[in-house]
């Protein structure tokens, strides 16, 4: 039976216009009476829209203070991913993104101050405000390894990463309150050479500081008819011991998951980006695939990737805008939402798979015999740390 449709939308898309209404007006009162708590009353009588309609979507008011930021977060990383920049120049490149950034943050200078001013500022925003700048913050380390092709977990990238978003967040705050003079142009002029300028330093400085960290050098060993320097475990075992730190058996096992999960997930990320999928937006749509009806609740994904609610939302947003997954109400429960496949999901889904396989799900030189030795290794370790049920 096909749904029935008022105006054009069907109740799916009347859900998604009344929720962003409510996000809209939750930024607009938040502008218009910054020092007044946020109501579900003062949200539903900006939004035009009744309490049931604000129930149908959020929880609380908490949960629409996250949902804003969420949806702030999603505009600046869709904008600090514009596909019109030119890699090879790198100038050109930074000035169309920070061009991005800033006009998405101006346009509705509400966003600006959400993110980097005063509007919404509770304890319970302030966590999520935490997480949305740092899905921005990875999203600028994204663009910077394809730019600089450096190490994204170098420390100093991701200090740099923050420092950048920060500052140039203070920049269009201080330009929109008045205390930077010059027209918009000039502002994002002005912000894309300090950016450039601290951008190549930072980049500079990581692959110079980089092949120190494979000291002291010990024997080569041949491999593949290349020359490869000591194994960094190895190294780490030395330093570790050298330094009298003690037992250095599970700082060994654990540096080599991190440092295995750091380099397979850039090698998938990369496999997927064709299909504009990451990692884990694959997770998600492979995990709603698993399901008996291809339909899950975004609080189920959240525990099932262990990943938090806010990136859940994200990244249904971000799939959705794809026409990979569709949201519906839940028929058992009015205020849950679920996250269905669309037949183009699965159709992307499985060209994603094939990808995949084709990497050997980032697990190179492993044989059957091989992954089955892996999965039971990690078992043990997986269940004391409370991700499965130890039966």
């Amino acid at each position: 039976m096909r749904a029935k449709r008022y105006g054009g939308d069907n109740a799916e898309e009347r859900t998604e216009r009344r929720r962003l209404a409510l996000i809209d007006a939750a930024l607009a009162v938040s502008a218009e009476e910054s020092r007044k708590r946020l109501t579900v009353d003062r949200v539903c009588q900006r939004a035009k829209l009744s309490k049931r309609y604000f129930y149908e979507s959020f929880a609380d008011v908490d949960a629409l203070t996250e949902a804003v930021f969420e949806h702030v977060a999603a505009g600046v990383i869709d904008a600090l991913s514009t596909g019109d920049a030119d890699h090879t120049d790198v100038a050109a490149f930074v000035h169309t993104t920070t061009g991005a950034f800033v006009h998405y943050l101006t346009d509705d200078p509400r966003r600006a101050r959400a993110l980097f001013g005063e509007l919404l500022m509770t304890e319970a925003s302030n966590t999520v405000r935490a997480w949305a700048m740092q899905r921005i913050a990875a999203q600028v380390i994204a663009r910077a390894r394809e730019v600089h092709h450096i190490e994204p977990t170098d420390p100093l990238i991701t200090t740099t990463a923050a420092m950048l978003i920060g500052g140039a967040g203070q920049a269009i705050i201080g330009w929109l309150d008045g205390n930077i003079s010059g027209g918009r142009d000039l502002l994002i002029d002005n912000l894309a050479r300090l950016i450039l300028i601290t951008g190549n330093g930072a980049a500079a400085t990581a692959r110079t500081d980089a092949p120190q960290l494979q000291l002291p050098r010990r024997s080569k060993t041949r491999t593949d008819g290349g020359m490869f320097e000591a194994d960094p475990i190895d190294v780490a075992r030395d330093r570790y011991l050298r330094k009298g730190l003690g037992k250095p058996d599970l700082f060994l096992a654990m540096s080599s998951v991190l440092r295995l999960h750091r380099r397979m997930t850039a090698d998938l990320d990369q496999a997927l980006r064709p299909l504009k999928l990451t990692t884990t937006s694959y997770m998600l749509l492979i995990t709603v695939r698993f399901s008996d009806d291809e339909a899950m609740s975004l609080v189920e994904l959240s525990r099932a990737l262990i990943v938090h609610p806010a990136t859940v939302t994200l990244l249904v947003d971000q799939l959705e805008k794809l026409g990979l997954i569709e949201r519906r109400p839940s028929p058992r429960d009015r205020r849950a939402t679920l996250a269905t496949l669309t037949d183009k999901g699965r159709t992307e889904l499985s060209r994603a798979t094939d990808a995949l396989e084709r990497l050997s799900f980032g697990l190179p030189g492993t044989d059957p015999a091989g992954a089955y030795e892996i999965v039971e290794a990690l078992r043990t370790v997986r269940v004391a740390a409370g991700d499965t049920p130890d039966k």
